[in-house]
Order: structure tokens, then sequence, then C-alpha cells
């Protein structure tokens, strides 16, 4: 039996890596708040009508900080896409770049995926 391929027949999957972190929150706090936000906070403004509303959840990542799957409806199957996003502090970056790691990591994902995002974050009110 063929799956369909229309968009409602899936969920999106916005994953973030178990064991990402970052000043002020665990990967359950960021999953809490990316998921109010996903439901009813500013991205539900701006979500496509008629799309279901993506589920935020944790697992471990082999490259990334954030993935992204699609799951059938129906079927429960699972679908990685090949987007991956690598999230920095600016201070961070600039600090470990001399051991070249970052640019390992980077170097692997953009292999693995189809497109591979590096975040930089920065407090401008620093």
């Amino acid at each position: 039996k063929a799956h369909s391929t229309r968009m409602h027949d899936y969920v999106l999957s916005v994953i973030i890596d178990n064991r990402e972190r970052n000043r002020n929150a665990t990967p359950r706090a960021m999953r809490l708040e990316l998921a109010r936000h996903v439901s009813s906070g500013p991205l539900s403004a701006v979500w496509p009508n008629g799309w279901p509303v993506a589920q935020v959840e944790e697992e471990k990542l082999e490259y990334g900080d954030f993935g992204f799957s699609t799951i059938h409806r129906n079927s429960g199957e699972r679908r990685r896409l090949g987007i991956s996003v690598e999230r920095k502090r600016a201070n961070d970056l600039v600090q470990r770049s001399y051991d070249g790691d970052h640019l390992m990591q980077l170097r692997q994902m953009q292999q693995s995926c189809d497109m591979s995002f590096l975040l930089i974050e920065y407090d401008t009110r620093l």
C-alpha cells in the first residue's frame, strides 16, 4: 500500500541534540520553550495555515545541535531531512577555533547534509 505524499499526512519534528546546552537552559528547557513558541507563540503566527504543528523532541544527534525529520501520521515512518543547524556563541567560536574543532564539525555537517547552517549567537548587551 503506497503512502500518500500530501503534506497533511506528515508532522514535522524539530530535534534538539540532548547534549545541547546554553547558558540558562538544558535540552529539556529548550524543548519546552520551542514547543511553546511553535504551538501558541510567535512561530504560530507565521506557521502556514493547514499545516500540522511541529513537535519538538530530544535525541542524540551525530552532527549539529538541531535537526529535522518528518513523521507519517498513519504509519509512524520517520525520515530525517538533510538539514542541520550548529549553534555557537561568538565568544566560544573565537576561543575554540584555534584547535580547528569547529571546522571539522562544519565539514562533517556539510558532507552529511543537503543544507547545513551555522547559527552564531552574540549578546549585544555585553
